[in-house]
């Protein structure tokens, strides 16, 4: 099992985009998609694969941004952001440590919709080097009460019942899940990495914002989710319009990669997927109002690892 050194002013919550400074090391890096900016090498990850340390150690920064949850159906709430995770100068000894890249929890036809899944590094689930994926959105109607799933951020809470949003639960960046009612009809926002998800989304409330802490990896690798230059991770879906919500188009998705809720009118629509390389949650499905169809949630956006060091 290779080892890991000690963190050198990591932090669980991140201390921003650039991280503490990093001392050079003789160990050779492999794996990954290799970009170059300034004084670092970034080794991008996509997909689960390993990075490989050859002739010595090598200190590293690690940024881990898990799978977003999944949204509910049917006037449901949007799927919470996956955990935003940062650690810094950690010192890795020659060997191969797999990636684990995790995926977006599916959202219809699977329902509930599901959670997302875990990045890790190392296979470290226990020891600080993982993001947690995010709860998936609650559905609503005709299913009984029950709230927003946990997770790196919490899932939001359904329509047509009392239903509390999830909590997060994760080490690194994450926020609760917003809250849905009965009465009146209406779904919550999932939680991001900037900020809680809120109630309600058919009223277009901000929140569940994703962050731009590590705005610097998302330029340099062309990951996350773009706005004006600025590249944000972790954005919470909205929750699907409801049977008493407005018409007229869906609510949309917060900064970091979020799903759009959902249309009510009695053609409505469906949520709209978390946006790859972001951890973004789903949207929930809208519900269709009186005597309209079924809308269906989406799933959470795919995370993404990458790996700093010195050139």
């Amino acid at each position: 099992m290779p080892i890991i050194g000690s963190l050198a002013g990591g932090s669980s919550k991140g201390l921003g985009g650039l991280g503490a400074s990093v001392s050079s090391a003789p160990g050779t890096l492999s794996g990954g998609t290799l970009f170059t900016s300034g004084p670092y090498n970034y080794r991008l990850f996509t997909s689960t694969s390993t990075l490989t340390v050859t002739g010595g150690s090598a200190t590293v920064d690690l940024l881990l941004v898990a799978g977003g949850g999944g949204g509910g159906d049917y006037g449901g709430g949007g799927g919470g952001a996956g955990g935003v995770l940062e650690r810094t100068a950690v010192v890795l000894t020659a060997a191969t440590y797999p990636v684990t890249v995790g995926g977006g929890g599916a959202g219809f036809p699977t329902n509930p919709a599901l959670k997302g899944s875990d990045s890790t590094f190392n296979n470290n689930t226990t020891g600080g080097q993982f993001a947690e994926g995010g709860g998936s959105g609650y559905f609503a109607s005709p299913q009984p009460a029950g709230s927003g799933r946990n997770g790196g951020s919490g899932g939001a809470g359904g329509s047509y019942t009392t239903s509390p949003g999830g909590t997060a639960t994760g080490n690194g960046l994450g926020n609760d899940g917003g809250s849905g009612s009965g009465s009146p009809l209406q779904s919550g926002t999932g939680g991001g990495a900037g900020s809680a998800g809120t109630n309600p989304s058919v009223a277009g409330v901000s929140g569940g914002d994703g962050t731009s802490a590590y705005s610097t990896y998302g330029s340099v690798c062309g990951v996350g989710d773009n706005v004006g230059g600025t590249y944000y991770f972790g954005g919470g879906g909205r929750g699907g319009r409801t049977g008493q919500g407005p018409n007229g188009t869906g609510v949309a998705g917060p900064p970091g990669g979020g799903g759009n809720g959902g249309r009510r009118e009695s053609s409505g629509d469906d949520g709209t997927a978390g946006d790859a390389f972001t951890g973004g949650g789903g949207g929930g499905g809208g519900s269709g109002g009186p005597g309209g169809t079924f809308h269906s949630g989406k799933s959470g956006g795919s995370g993404v690892v990458i790996v700093r060091y010195p050139v």
